[in-house]
C-alpha cells in the first residue's frame, strides 16, 4: 500500500509539472511508473517498439504514429497502483485479485486526464487509448465501454503489440511462446479480440522480421502452438473443459472464468501478460 501511495504521489507530480521544449510530461509519468516497477516498464518499452512498427506499417500519419506511441508507452500506468503482491504472484489470481488488476485501464486513465486544462485534448486521446487497450473490436473485454461505440484506433494497435509483447517474454507464471503459436492466436482472435487489418500487419511483421522475437525475449522451442494452448490464451480454462474460444470468452468479460476462483494468466486479454 505504501508503495501505491508513493506512486500516485510521483504520478501527481508528474501531471501537474507544466511543460516545456525540454520536459516531457508523458516521460515524467513513464519514469514514475519505471521507479514503482521496472518490468512494468521493460513491458511497455517492447510495446511501444512493437505499436510504433504496426502504426508503420499501416501507414498511420506522423501525428498518429507519435500518439500511438505515448499510449502503448502509458498503456500499463494503472499499474503503478496495483499491489506488487499481486504483480508478482507466480500462480493464478484469485478473484479479489482479479479485479484488482481489471481497474488498471481506468486507473492509468484517471492519472492522465488530472491536470486541468493543461494539454487537455492530448490527455482526452491519450486516456481513451490506455482505457481501451484490453477492451475488444467486438465489444467485449475491458473496461465496458458504451454500446456501438468503437474502440480508438491508438488502443487496437497497443492491443495486439501489449498481447505480442507479453507472450513473447518470460514471466515468473510463463514461458515466452514462439512464432507460430503467437501467431496462430492472433488469427483465431481475429475480428473479436482485435483489429483483423492490425492481426495481419502483425503477422506479417512476425513473419518478416526474423530478428523480432530475439528481440523481445521469446522463440522458446520448447513451446509448440497446439491448438489447446491456443484457446487458453484466447480466453479457455487453465485446466479442464474444452478451452474453446466460442465458448468461454463471453465468461472472460464478465471475470466468471476458471476453476476455484482462480483466473489463469494464460489467456488473451489478461492484464497480468
Amino acid at each position: 500500500m505504501r508503495q501505491c501511495l508513493a506512486f500516485a504521489l510521483l504520478a501527481a507530480c508528474a501531471v501537474a509539472r507544466p511543460t516545456s521544449a525540454r520536459a516531457d510530461w508523458t516521460q515524467n509519468l513513464f519514469s514514475s511508473l519505471s521507479h514503482r516497477h521496472r518490468q512494468t516498464a521493460r513491458h511497455s518499452d517492447a510495446v511501444e517498439w512493437v505499436a510504433a512498427m504496426l502504426a508503420r506499417r499501416l501507414e498511420l500519419t506522423a501525428r498518429e504514429q507519435r500518439l500511438v506511441r505515448q499510449v502503448a508507452r502509458l498503456h500499463d500506468l494503472g499499474k503503478g497502483r496495483v499491489p506488487w503482491s499481486i504483480l508478482e504472484k507466480a500462480g493464478p489470481l484469485t478473484d479479489e485479485e482479479w479485479a484488482v488488476m481489471k481497474q488498471h485501464p481506468d486507473l492509468g486513465a484517471q492519472l492522465l486526464e488530472r491536470g486541468g486544462g493543461h494539454r487537455t485534448t492530448l490527455r482526452h486521446y491519450l486516456a481513451q487509448g490506455v482505457r481501451g487497450h484490453h477492451q475488444w473490436v467486438d465489444g467485449g473485454g475491458y473496461p465496458a465501454r458504451e454500446p456501438g461505440t468503437p474502440m480508438t484506433r491508438e488502443a487496437q494497435i497497443v492491443a495486439v503489440a501489449d498481447f505480442v509483447a507479453a507472450v513473447a517474454e518470460r514471466r515468473p507464471y510463463k514461458e515466452p511462446w514462439d512464432r507460430a503459436r503467437i501467431v496462430a492466436a492472433l488469427r483465431e482472435g481475429s475480428g473479436t479480440h482485435f483489429a483483423p487489418d492490425v492481426v495481419e500487419a502483425a503477422v506479417a511483421l512476425l513473419e518478416g522480421h526474423r530478428s523480432m522475437m530475439r528481440r523481445l525475449g521469446g522463440g522458446s522451442p520448447r513451446i509448440t502452438p497446439t491448438p489447446r494452448k491456443i484457446s487458453h490464451a484466447l480466453g479457455g480454462k487453465r485446466r479442464g473443459g474444452s478451452g474453446e474460444l466460442v465458448q468461454h470468452r463471453r465468461r472472460v468479460a464478465s471475470s466468471s472464468h476458471g476453476q476455484g476462483g482462480s483466473h489463469s494468466r494464460l489467456r488473451l486479454g489478461h492484464p497480468g501478460l
